[in-house]
């Protein structure tokens, strides 16, 4: 995904109408995308959202990055901020298949300055799973792995299955007009959420 889409994508998120806003907190948030690899395995895409609101730490971080002072931040300004807040919008995040933490094949960053004067960091993290089928599962451990003294904070989640992947089971229920699992909020040590997916199972010619 290229780094002018993700910014779309904070566009959309982190300046949605207040009547939007109250329906999932978008001050931690997590989607993920789970879909097919073209050689049949499971491939995820999970961007991670921070707003840092508007107010003395955003202005100061702004100051800081914002290094021709245009009000905005420029691609290389934006990514000298996302890659230092980075650990704190992860925190406690990992991303387990079958109960088994999962290691990112990549990593995108970018950060903006909202419509309001705050800020919006986003991290896409692209996994390709060596299964073509299990449960998928957005996890917040009680405390983040690492030296660094981070925070592991709840993370509104939601979990989209692209076709042809069904969705055999779920922790919560699927909506009811997508293949979607939640929004819901994850908190840390939880269960997580989590779908479990395969691929559509082939009838047998009459």
């Amino acid at each position: 995904m290229r780094t002018d889409l993700l910014l779309t994508l904070a566009a959309l998120i982190f300046w949605a109408a207040p009547a939007q806003a109250h329906q999932l907190d978008p001050r931690h948030r997590a989607i993920a995308n789970v879909q097919t690899a073209p050689d049949g395995a499971l491939s995820v895409e999970v961007l991670l959202m921070m707003e840092i609101p508007k107010g003395k730490r955003a202005d100061r971080l702004r100051a800081r990055f914002d290094l021709d002072r245009s009000g905005q931040l420029e691609p290389l300004e934006s990514r000298m901020l996302a890659s230092e807040l980075g650990p704190e919008v992860v925190g406690g995040y990992v991303l387990r298949l079958d109960g088994k933490a999962q290691r990112p094949d990549s990593l995108q960053e970018t950060a903006s300055v909202t419509g309001d004067g705050g800020l919006a960091v986003l991290l896409l993290l692209e996994y390709r799973l060596k299964a073509t089928q299990g449960r998928v599962a957005v996890h917040v451990l009680e405390k983040p792995m690492g030296q660094a003294p981070l925070v592991s904070a709840s993370l509104a989640t939601e979990v989209q299955v692209q076709a042809p992947l069904e969705i055999t089971d779920s922790v919560l229920p699927v909506a009811k007009d997508a293949p979607v699992v939640g929004p819901a909020q994850v908190k840390p040590g939880s269960e997580g959420l989590w779908v479990e997916v395969r691929a559509p199972q082939r009838r047998p010619k009459p």
